[in-house]
């Protein structure tokens, strides 16, 4: 079929099969971008890229680990382990301990009371629970990739402090020490 347009004469041959096309619908492709100029880069120029975050079983991404803090939590839980190991063997008993302190002092002797035997136990119970909790927690810490070295220094300062309120509850039990308070003070 042939159908003429109104003032060219020429005859278009237009498909009489389906309908008829849309506007713009055989007009031609618009030009494709221009290639990016590929510039010859030297070792120094060059960056790396950085590879895209992995991610763990939960979905969450695994952090890179960091060397410094992985050595420096287990330098401080092997300084913890040697400091609880040295407690339990040297200063086995508060007791013990405190008639060395009042000796240097000059306070005098203390008297061991059965309150120094539980409360050594209590200390030295506590100082090994604590290494063990902070041991667990680092470990869990630096397998997700987070910063871990606070925990050893955390739970060192929660054992001296324990040991120390322990010690103190010892000596002002003592008769001994009570006495030297009065004179001081």
């Amino acid at each position: 079929m042939t159908d003429a347009q109104p003032g060219s004469g020429a005859a278009e041959q237009r498909p009489t099969s389906g309908p008829a096309p849309r506007w713009g619908e055989y007009a031609p492709l618009p030009p494709a971008p221009p290639e990016p100029a590929i510039h010859p880069v030297g070792p120094a120029q060059q960056t790396p890229i950085p590879p895209a975050p992995t991610r763990a079983a939960g979905g969450a991404p695994v952090r890179k680990r960091r060397t410094w803090d992985l050595v420096l939590t287990i330098a401080l839980l092997a300084y913890g382990l040697m400091t609880v190991l040295a407690s339990l063997g040297g200063a086995s008993d508060l007791g013990s301990t405190l008639d060395q302190v009042y000796a240097i002092q000059g306070l005098g002797d203390y008297e061991p009371s059965a309150l120094a035997a539980s409360l050594t136990g209590v200390a030295n119970l506590a100082q090994v629970l604590l290494l063990a909790l902070a041991a667990f927690v680092s470990y869990r810490l630096l397998k997700a990739g987070r910063i871990a070295f606070w925990v050893p220094l955390v739970a060192g300062a929660v054992a001296s402090l324990l040991v120390g309120v322990l010690g103190l509850t010892l000596m002002l039990g003592d008769p001994t020490f009570q006495e030297y308070l009065g004179s001081v003070g």
